[in-house]
């Protein structure tokens, strides 16, 4: 599948709604998060996840990202459908930075992963962490990904 050129692409992002899919990948009751080192939403905790491509089914881009983005190629049970959310991003100067439809998938891996996310730095993200409850300051929608596939709310203390 070719990719649109950048200057293309950016134009398109800022103009109509994206299709992407998001994943929330568990393994032994943890989930993993990236912290984004790209606009929007920089420095914040989001899942993996990214655009289909043109051509591409939902679980194939489920696929790729996992593969792509957290170097794991196997090792885990069918993706499973959780729900349809979205993200808007409005610009600060006018507009809209970004607008995404996604498709959540949560994905249950069978045995913990090779890649040392913590040091890695995958893809979009400045660091990549396990957890295993959900942290109130996050995102609206990231909260949501996360309860649909089961997790809930950190204790307050």
């Amino acid at each position: 599948m070719k990719l649109i050129p950048e200057k293309q692409y950016r134009k398109i992002v800022t103009s109509v709604p994206l299709p992407c899919v998001d994943l929330v990948v568990v393994y032994n009751g943890k989930f993993i998060l990236g912290k984004r080192r790209i606009k929007p939403a920089e420095g914040g905790w989001w899942p993996p996840g990214g655009r289909v491509l043109i051509g591409e089914k939902l679980t194939d881009a489920v696929k790729r990202k996992l593969r792509d983005d957290l170097g794991i190629a196997a090792g885990y049970s069918a993706p499973k459908f959780l729900l349809t959310g979205e993200t808007i991003f409005k610009n600060p100067k006018g507009g809209y930075f970004r607008h995404t439809v996604n498709a959540v998938y949560l994905v249950k891996l069978n045995k913990k992963p090779d890649v040392d996310f913590e040091k890695s730095g995958i893809s979009d993200f400045s660091e990549v962490k396990w957890f295993s409850k959900i942290n109130k300051n996050w995102d609206p929608y990231v909260k949501l990904c996360l309860k649909k596939a089961g997790f809930t709310l950190t204790p307050i203390k």
